[in-house]
This record gives structure tokens, sequence and C-alpha cells, in this order.
């Protein structure tokens, strides 16, 4: 066990506020119960032959490690790329992910996450909204889209910059609620200007216009916006028979 001081406190905040990397390496192992969302993308290390055969590979490593949750999986639409959100507990728990993942030939790359509630709790968003709009616990569907989105405003305050999240957070929630659409939302830890990912549900039209009314005032989007498909959808070909 490691003890904690009031210096270990500040660095531990400090390491969040810097990113993934820096905290994972500065914290001490199973002292924190509380679980760590992780954005993966898993990709072959070397030509794939037979695709369908990697994409089992990885379905089959992302399921049998113990003390790993997959939370969404989703396999990006014309490649051999999986991308996920995971979470664990302990440190030590990631490893045998690592391992698995090598001896099957298979590179990850990783972005440390903030959860969707967190984030909307900090900056106060309304609570009737948010009880109105909660999120999905699986995204299906035959157009589902990942929205990697870069929230950027200029010549502003931190103060205005935290104003103008928080209502564009609202506007989205209020798209869910309101139009009963399915989307879930993960905010990259540790980036500035704030980036979040995206996925939802939605038809290619509706997916093109939404983004509109985001980028009205001073806080402006750019989004790059990949097809995705659920990963146990693409395994089961549920939508090809």
């Amino acid at each position: 066990m490691c003890e904690t001081s009031e210096a270990d406190t500040w660095r531990y905040w400090k390491c969040l506020l810097f990113g993934a990397a820096l905290c994972l390496g500065a914290r001490c192992e199973n002292t924190e119960n509380e679980e760590q969302l992780f954005f993966v993308t898993i990709v072959p290390s070397s030509f794939v032959q037979n695709q369908r055969a990697v994409m089992t590979a990885v379905n089959d490593v992302l399921y049998s490690v113990k003390d790993i949750t997959v939370k969404q999986a989703f396999k990006i639409v014309g490649k051999p790329r999986v991308v996920a959100i995971l979470k664990f507990r302990a440190l030590c728990d990631w490893r045998p992910l690592e391992e698995a993942l090598a001896a099957a030939g298979l590179s990850i790359d990783v972005k440390s996450l903030y959860g969707e509630l967190d984030l909307e709790n900090d900056l106060k968003v309304d609570k009737e909204l948010l009880a109105n709009a909660q999120p999905p616990s699986n995204i299906s569907g035959e157009f589902i889209y990942l929205l990697d989105v870069t929230l950027l405003m200029s010549g502003q305050t931190g103060a205005s910059y935290k104003e103008e999240l928080r209502s564009c957070l609202e506007l989205s929630l209020k798209y869910r609620a309101n139009a009963h659409k399915k989307f879930l939302n993960y905010n990259v830890l540790g980036e500035f200007p704030i980036q979040m990912l995206f996925f939802d549900v939605a038809d290619p039209k509706v997916a093109e216009s939404l983004l509109w009314p985001f980028n009205e005032g001073p806080l402006a989007m750019t989004v790059s916006m990949t097809r995705v498909e659920n990963f146990a959808d693409y395994l089961n070909n549920n939508y090809c028979n």
C-alpha cells in the first residue's frame, strides 16, 4: 500500500490535467475504486489477409481478459480497425489486455476519458434535463457515426468558455431527450481545447444537418465523422442477412 499525503493529492490532480499517461504513471495501484474509462483503437500489427479472422481475434481478446469491461465496441467501416470504450479499476488489470493483444499480433492506441455525466455535473448542467436525457446502455443500428469533436473559442475568458460548453452540452441533451435520439458522449481527459467523442445513431442526412446548430456564437466546432458499426452486429452479419 502507498500512503497519500497532501502533496500526493496535489500531484494526482495535476496528473489529471495533463492526461492519462502522466496520471497512470504516478498513481498507486489498487487504491481507488472509481472506474477508469479508456477509448482504445485496435489495429493489426501487419498486413491483413483474412479480416474476419482478425476481427474475431480482437473480439476474443476483448471479452476474455478478466477485470476489463467492454462498455462499447465498434468496427470502422472499410478498415480492419476496432474502437472501443473500456473500463477497469486497477492499473494492473490493464496489463493482461496489452499482453493478449500483442500475442495476437494487434497494436493498441489509448486515450483516457472523462465520463459524460462527470463533465455535465462539473458544468452544472440542468438536473431535470439530465434526468430526461439518460444515455443509452448500448449503441446499435445500421447507421452509426463516430464524431471526433473539438470545441474552439478564441478571445474569451475561461469562465465564458465554460459557459458556452455548458450550453452546447445542454443543446445536445435536448436533442437526445426531445427527439429520442441515441448517442453517447465522452470527453477526452486533459485535452484543451475540449475534445469530445460522440457515438450517434442517425440517418446520413440527419448526421450532416445536426452539426449546424452547434456552430452559433463564439463557440466553434471542428468535426471528423467516421461511419462505424456495432462490433457484435458486424461479427453476426446482422445487417447483411
